[in-house]
């Protein structure tokens, strides 16, 4: 059976027997808390406000017995921090639009 040309795996002649293991796929330790929040309100025919809120907060971990897969991979700590708030009012002839925006974001490799 022919394979597909886009097909990749391991470099089997360019890579010592011992560095072929690190090739191919791996599962790593992930944690993921994500909480997210948003309230809309008419407060009449002519205004709108809109708030949002999300905090996520991942690590990623790395594999500590050699023989595994992923000996490369790195400690990962990503955390994510966005606020937004948005105030519209509309008339006849005009629009007016308002928004705040906060953003607190750090990916950071721990260890």
């Amino acid at each position: 059976m022919a394979r597909a040309p886009w097909a990749v795996s391991p470099p089997r002649a360019c890579c010592r027997r011992a560095h072929r293991a690190q090739f191919g796929p791996s599962s790593l330790p992930f944690t993921e808390n994500l909480y997210f929040g948003k309230l809309d309100w008419e407060l009449s025919d002519y205004d709108r406000f809109e708030a949002s809120v999300k905090d996520r907060d991942e690590n990623t971990g790395r594999r500590h017995r050699r023989r595994q897969r992923g000996v490369g991979s790195q400690n990962i700590k990503n955390t994510d921090t966005r606020i937004t708030a948005r105030w519209q009012h509309s008339a006849d002839r005009c629009s007016n639009d308002a928004l705040f925006t906060y953003e607190d974001a750090f990916y950071t490799k721990v260890g």
